[in-house]
């Protein structure tokens, strides 16, 4: 059986679970997770200061092959950046956030991780089920060899930045309901 059939095998049972404990509402065939998370880190430029960011992906897997994502990185309701995407991938092809390159990849039977490369550092989020109800998130940010600096991009500031000391503040990892 190939990887991703294999961690689809051990998602479909959270799914059921849910689907149980919650008789009015049904998963629409696949499961579908969502990860929110809060972080910090220090501008080196312009001006230095401490900033918040936040970081929402709700995704699904398809079949087994694909996932479907939709990332908003602004908390508002208001979303005055337009920084919602959604997109759908096939597992291990390269896609654009923004920018730069990311991928999707199956990392054990019970784990899916997306990458995006940046021009200064990768930047990880490893998603993790126990195969029955619940998952967990982890965040990395990898700089490339040599470098000191991540950088980004402000939306609010219209400007790159350069930042050190990313800090994940706050995160959740959900299974999610549909009705």
């Amino acid at each position: 059986m190939p990887l991703a059939s294999k961690v689809l095998a051990l998602l479909l049972p959270a799914a059921l679970c849910l689907s149980l404990a919650a008789p009015r509402a049904t998963l629409a065939g696949e499961p579908r997770f969502r990860v929110v998370m809060n972080w910090t880190s220090e501008s080196v430029s312009p001006p230095k200061r401490e900033f918040w960011n936040h970081f929402d992906i709700n995704f699904a897997l398809i079949g087994g092959r694909q996932v479907e994502e939709r990332v908003n990185n602004n908390p508002s309701a208001s979303d005055i950046y337009g920084r919602k995407q959604t997109k759908t991938i096939a597992l291990g092809d390269e896609y654009a956030v923004g920018r730069w390159p990311a991928v999707w990849r199956v990392l054990d039977d019970k784990t899916l991780i997306r990458i995006v490369a940046y021009p200064t550092h990768s930047w990880i989020v490893r998603v993790s089920t126990d195969g029955q109800s619940s998952c967990t998130a982890r965040f990395e940010w990898r700089l490339k060899e040599g470098l000191t600096e991540y950088q980004g991009w402000s939306a609010s500031r219209k400007t790159t930045t350069r930042y050190i000391n990313p800090t994940v503040r706050n995160w959740r990892c959900d299974i999610l309901r549909q009705t």
